[in-house]
This record gives C-alpha cells, sequence and structure tokens, in this order.
C-alpha cells in the first residue's frame, strides 16, 4: 500500500518546484513565444514563455446599459512561465500587465502560481 504521508512530505520540498520547473521549461520549449509585457505603460524585458490562445470568443455577460451582453465579445488567452527554475529567470508578470499577441492587445486578469510554474490568465476585448 502507497505512503502517503511520505509523498506528500516528497512533494512539499523545495527540490519538488524545481524539478517541475525543469519540467515547465521543456512544455514552454516545445512551442516558445516571445511577449514583451507593458506595466503601467512601460515596456519590460522580452521573456520566453508559451502561450495558448482561447479560439472561442465568449460574450460578456456582464448587465450594462442597453442590456446583458451590449458589450464586445472577449476571447483569452493563457500565458505559462516558470519560477524556481535553476538557471532560467522567473517569469515576471503581475496582475494588470498588457501584451499583444497575435494583433491583439490582452490585459493579465489573474495569475495562479504553482510549484515551479506560472500561469496568467489574459482576456482582450474584440
Amino acid at each position: 500500500m502507497p505512503d502517503f504521508d511520505t509523498w506528500l512530505a516528497e512533494i512539499a520540498q523545495p527540490t519538488h518546484a524545481a524539478s517541475r520547473a525543469v519540467v515547465t521549461w521543456a512544455r514552454i520549449n516545445e512551442r516558445p513565444t516571445t511577449i514583451t509585457l507593458r506595466r503601467s505603460g512601460v515596456a519590460r524585458s522580452p521573456q520566453i514563455v508559451r502561450v495558448e490562445l482561447d479560439s472561442r470568443a465568449r460574450e460578456d455577460t456582464r448587465v450594462v446599459a442597453g442590456g446583458a451582453n451590449a458589450q464586445p465579445g472577449v476571447t483569452r488567452a493563457v500565458i505559462f512561465g516558470v519560477r524556481d527554475h535553476a538557471t532560467v529567470a522567473d517569469t515576471d508578470i503581475q496582475r494588470g500587465d498588457r501584451v499583444v499577441i497575435a494583433g491583439m492587445e490582452y490585459e493579465v486578469i489573474t495569475l495562479i502560481h504553482a510549484p515551479g510554474a506560472v500561469q496568467a490568465i489574459c482576456e482582450a476585448r474584440v
């Protein structure tokens, strides 16, 4: 029978984040994209990340003057970055950052921090 206490103790170790960072960096390099984020209107240094575009435009369902769905559609992208890698700098991304991907300007709306990785959920109004 598996020893779950030992397994949980192993994944909580700092080396786990480092090993996950290696896997994350390998996945980024399967389809790398260089992006330049803008923070408070200032361009940051270019970074290598993986970008996955959501091919579905969704309607903004907030109620506004004129009724629901009066806002333009919203399209999403997920930016995958690395953290805690031994030889690669952490991806420097924050909520509110802006980036142009495939001709559309996206804004980072939320971040998900995982061991060795960071995911940024971005939206663009179309």
